[in-house]
């Protein structure tokens, strides 16, 4: 019994880490797509700096968080 709940807690460590790393890896992509689109998107919905940098912050904040 305590074998089988030694392996379980092992796989479970995995499949966390795993789940962590997709995490970053896709926030990562995410904050590199803003970054790309931000002048475009500026121009269309009128953000100014500030905003734009709050923007770009929570991504910051994301990172912290973990």
């Amino acid at each position: 019994m305590e074998s089988s709940h030694k392996k379980l807690s092992t796989n479970m460590r995995y499949v966390i880490l795993a789940l962590v790393f997709i995490n970053i890896v896709i926030n990562y992509m995410d904050r590199t797509n803003v970054s790309i689109a931000m002048p475009e998107l500026s121009k269309e919905i009128h953000l100014s700096t500030v905003q734009q940098g709050l923007i770009f912050s929570a991504f910051g904040w994301i990172y912290a968080a973990m």
